[in-house]
């Protein structure tokens, strides 16, 4: 009698799976005296010796999904297929390395492109210093040969001398001078930093080492609307002062003749040859702030620059 129920059960079950048995139907719980029903074999057999060898001898694991083996070799094909298809995506470029700092200013050679990091002081002299872009801002120096440049825009820190005397010495000194420079050349420029008597200088070394790269750059000129306690700032710097009163003139076989200025600065010659008497006012003096002799000057470069 039970397994009479059992059968009308079973075909029960049938009937409402629509003719299909599924998967643990047949499961009798805990029934007593009943073996449990065998489980599903739904892996594939072992491959014999001659399928290890089409496989390549790879593990390929349990297939769970019901794939067999030849599937699975034909997904694998596919996939080394796209693979091999699929370009590699390209490489990011690198970015570049930041130039390494030498001391706590974070300033190194390899930065100095510019006059203010020359002028800024943290380089030992001797240093090898290119400057990029920086424009003319005087004709030759009548005095020791050179001439002067800064950054675009002006202000502090950025002008220098660039001293041109192995230039002209390789030329055989040369009349008028081998290296000719116009106001508003904008140039390249490879050297070695110096400090002259406390003077900063860029020696050029070669006329191979100054590239012309422009011409007809506009001159930034930095006023100075308040006397600064010290001038350091502005060594090499195109200024331009108001209202200036020469206050003294030295007798022109002293030592120091340079005429002196009520902002305490001297009016050096070395651009043009200067002449002027005491009490002489100037609405407005542009020239370079220079340093020599323990003294800041300024060098006005011709009669333009002094605006009575």
């Amino acid at each position: 009698m039970r397994t009479l129920i059992l059968s009308f059960s079973a075909l029960a079950g049938l009937a409402a799976c629509g003719g299909k048995i599924s998967a643990g139907f047949l499961d009798t719980g805990s029934s007593e005296g009943t073996p449990p029903a065998p489980e599903a074999a739904d892996e594939d057999p072992q491959p014999d010796e001659s399928d290890e060898e089409d496989a390549g001898g790879a593990d390929t694991g349990a297939a769970d999904d019901g794939t067999d083996a030849d599937e699975a070799e034909e997904v694998a094909a596919d996939d080394g297929a796209d693979s091999a298809e699929t370009e590699p995506p390209e490489p990011e470029p690198e970015p570049e390395p930041e130039p390494e700092t030498d001391g706590d200013d974070g300033w190194s050679p390899e930065a100095y492109t510019d006059v203010s990091g020359l002028q800024l002081g943290a380089l030992d002299e001797g240093t090898e210093v290119t400057l990029r872009n920086v424009i003319v801002t005087s004709t030759m120096s009548i005095e020791a040969p050179g001439f002067y440049v800064q950054d675009v825009g002006g202000g502090e820190w950025s002008g220098v001398f660039i001293y041109t005397q192995s230039v002209e010495t390789a030329a055989g000194n040369p009349e008028p001078a081998a290296l000719t420079v116009d106001i508003g050349d904008v140039l390249n420029i490879s050297g070695t930093s110096k400090e002259y008597y406390d003077h900063t200088q860029l020696v050029l070394n070669a006329a191979a080492d100054l590239e012309m790269v422009g011409t007809g750059a506009s001159v930034a000129v930095t006023p100075i609307t308040e006397l600064p306690a010290d001038w350091e700032a502005y060594e090499g710097v195109l200024v331009r002062l108001d209202d200036v009163t020469i206050t003294a003139v030295p007798d022109p076989s002293e030592r120091e003749n340079s005429p002196v200025a009520d902002n305490g600065l001297l009016v050096a010659d070395q651009l043009m040859d200067i002449s002027m008497s005491e009490g002489a006012f100037y609405t407005s003096m542009t020239g370079l702030l220079t340093y020599s002799w323990e003294r800041y000057r300024i060098a006005p470069r011709s009669p333009a620059d002094l605006v009575e």
